[in-house]
């Protein structure tokens, strides 16, 4: 019982620190490819924070609980994507399908923003597929962590 449990808060933790690592450094480097810093200042193509803003500024505090929400969330899953064939793809299909496109509310680049969001004509198709290509390459790299053992692998490349 013990072990589980301990196996159980270890993947916890994994999932919380591989969301706020993927998505700082994912953040980062797409900060200066999609020059989210101009359109931050001209409010495009949405009404930004200032990363002046005190909420701004709790930017990691806010990433640990979506790590722990994240957490809490996998671990009802974690069965069917570890040590599992595809895993990560598994895994890697349920965040982009509920967390982007699939949205119970009317966000940005998914099918309920689609209905009810009015397009803007000064977004360009880069700065709309740049999110989208930074979204999928932090939960892809992110799906394949989480579901990695990498421990076993360890062992088995170099034991």
């Amino acid at each position: 019982m013990l072990e589980y449990i301990g196996e159980n808060i270890g993947f916890f933790l994994k999932v919380v620190i591989t969301h706020v690592v993927t998505y700082t450094l994912c953040g980062m480097f797409f900060y200066k490819i999609n020059n989210y810093k101009e359109l931050i200042e001209n409010d495009k193509p949405f009404v930004w924070r200032s990363m002046d803003d005190k909420i701004s500024q709790w930017l990691i505090g806010f990433q640990v609980i979506r790590g722990i929400l994240f957490g809490i969330v996998l671990l009802l899953i974690k069965d069917s994507i570890i040590d599992t064939d595809f895993g990560f793809l598994k895994l890697f299909s349920i965040l982009i399908i509920v967390g982007l496109y699939n949205t119970y509310g009317p966000s940005p680049g998914s099918i309920e923003g689609f209905v009810y969001i009015k397009p803007d004509n000064e977004i360009t198709f880069r700065q709309s597929i740049g999110g989208h290509i930074e979204i999928f390459i932090q939960i892809f790299i992110f799906s394949v962590i989480v579901t990695t053992n990498w421990t076993e692998l360890w062992n088995k490349t170099f034991m």
